[in-house]
């Protein structure tokens, strides 16, 4: 994966065909952590710490599914994920980068 170009709002990079079928499947494994990895607390001395694991937890849940439902529409936009003889080319805005990469 090679960046191609970079101005204040777009990154745009360059990905070998191996690098394009890698990042698919690596996309495809969102998310990595188990929803049990997040606890609200290690000490476990909140009130009623069951029913607010519980909505932390759901919380998750649907932030996650908005991030996969969001990461699939910009990997289905032709102006983002474009084919190329080579592989592929991958045009992000600033934010969804940041997005990419801190999810």
């Amino acid at each position: 994966m090679k960046l191609v170009r970079s101005t204040k709002t777009r990154l745009v990079f360059d990905l070998g065909q191996r690098e394009e079928q890698m990042l698919l499947r690596l996309f495809r494994l969102y998310p990595c952590v188990p929803p049990a990895h997040y606890v609200l607390s290690k000490a476990g001395q909140l009130p009623d710490s069951a029913a607010n694991q519980q909505l932390l937890d759901e919380a998750l849940a649907e932030q996650r599914a908005l991030n996969k439902k969001r990461l699939q529409t910009l990997l289905a936009d032709p102006r983002r994920l474009e084919h190329t003889e080579s592989g592929a080319r991958l045009s992000l805005s600033s934010a969804d980068a940041n997005g990419l990469f801190k999810s």
